[in-house]
């Protein structure tokens, strides 16, 4: 069975829609200038080569599988990062390197399929970026749809993984579910007795059901999506992120609770996953009629905590709150104006920043996740009934999840 993908490794495209650039020199030049940003293409080699690869690498050799693999780059690449991808061709021979003026796109990946593929035979066309990660059983999963009767169709794996990569370590794993993304996205393409391909319609992967039939199949994560500042969503919009509104956008994902599947379908992100360690700050339970005030051990920016508490039958939703301490470097109080993307702002002095609770009756819990802006720290934590039906509840613990 065949598969060829490819990935496109930063490459110079100014004319394209997607870059959002104005005509110019002064404005390709910058464009060049933030694309070739030596410290954004050394995050990308590593990423590329340690984990990318190495990933298809695994998915190959676990499926038994024939796979090109092209990777696009323009010729203004810098030469320190040309080297690098041709030192990953010969760590992994399924590499199809191919330089490409500025502004071109890349080779024809069906022209390199016909070398490989015999008339009447059915294989596998995929795109994935340098910064993602497939699972182990990538090609085991769509490979029952490799097949003449889903020619012209579309996979779709759509449950995977999103997580933060910084300072060279894996951390804040979320489970994801995202039909028809286009990490791993798979076309069903097939060279017909009559020499012609059949293959599915092109246009924007998200768009991929307006144009044929794809099949989704959400038994099993199949990819991670790595998050980081200075990714090309930034290039795209002509801002980055910040490592703020990156955890801040997936705290409310649900975290992933199965690490030993992790490490057995995505060692290489295991390797350098960074695990944290509970520590309980408050292990006695309180009864919150009025107020209740909890300190942090230390001042925080990045915040993760884990509350255990308890409502009644009667309780509704949205019935309590945690108001946040947030303070500047001088421990002086931060303006309740001050927006924060993923926390609450309200007009009531007694509340100010804040988060809600998950007041579903019974024994539940709650994850509140953020990171602050650069300069602001959590000092503490207030619990309080909120809403006109409030009603007291309980907090049995509270827990600092703490990086090693």
């Amino acid at each position: 069975m065949f598969f060829i993908g490819r990935t496109r490794f930063s490459q110079c495209l100014p004319e394209t829609n997607s870059w959002h650039l104005s005509a110019g020199e002064d404005s390709i030049n910058a464009y060049k200038k933030k694309l070739y940003d030596p410290e954004r293409l050394r995050t990308r080699e590593k990423l590329f080569t340690e984990l990318t690869l190495a990933s298809l690498n695994d998915a190959r050799i676990q499926a038994g599988i024939d796979l090109i693999h092209v990777v696009s780059y323009s010729e203004s690449l810098p030469e320190r990062f040309k080297k690098g991808l041709h030192e990953a061709a010969e760590r992994f021979p399924f590499v199809y390197l191919d330089e490409q003026p500025d502004g071109n796109w890349g080779c024809s990946l069906d022209e390199i399929a016909q070398q490989y593929v015999a008339v009447g035979e059915t294989y596998g066309r995929y795109r994935i970026d340098d910064d993602d990660v497939v699972a182990r059983d990538y090609f085991n999963n769509v490979a029952p749809y490799i097949a003449e009767p889903f020619a012209g169709m579309v996979i779709s794996l759509p449950l995977g993984i999103e997580a933060i990569y910084d300072s060279e370590k894996i951390s804040f794993l979320r489970v994801s579910h995202w039909p028809m993304y286009s990490l791993g996205l798979l076309d069903v393409c097939r060279r017909s007795e009559d020499g012609r391909l059949i293959e599915p319609r092109s246009g924007a992967h998200n768009m991929a059901d307006r144009r044929g039939p794809v099949i989704l199949d959400s038994r099993a994560l199949s990819y991670v999506r790595l998050n980081h500042v200075g990714q090309d969503s930034g290039l795209r919009t002509g801002g980055e992120q910040s490592m703020s509104e990156i955890m801040n956008s997936l705290a409310r994902l649900p975290e992933v609770s199965d690490l030993d599947f992790v490490e057995q379908q995505f060692p290489h992100v295991a390797a350098i996953m960074q695990q944290g360690e509970r520590q309980v700050i408050q292990g006695e339970s309180r009864r919150v009629v009025l107020p209740y005030s909890l300190e942090m051990p230390v001042p925080l920016r990045k915040v993760q905590l884990v509350v255990e508490h308890e409502f009644s039958a009667r309780s509704a939703s949205r019935a309590a709150v945690v108001s946040l301490d947030l303070r500047d470097e001088k421990g002086n109080t931060i303006s309740r104006d001050l927006r924060i993307k993923g926390i609450g702002n309200s007009r009531w002095k007694i509340i100010g920043h804040y988060c809600y609770l998950e007041s579903v009756p019974g024994l539940s819990t709650t994850n509140i996740d953020f990171f602050l802006p650069e300069g602001v720290r959590l000092h503490g934590l207030k619990f309080l009934p909120f809403g006109a039906h409030s009603i007291p509840f309980k907090v049995h613990s509270v827990a600092l999840i703490k990086e090693r």
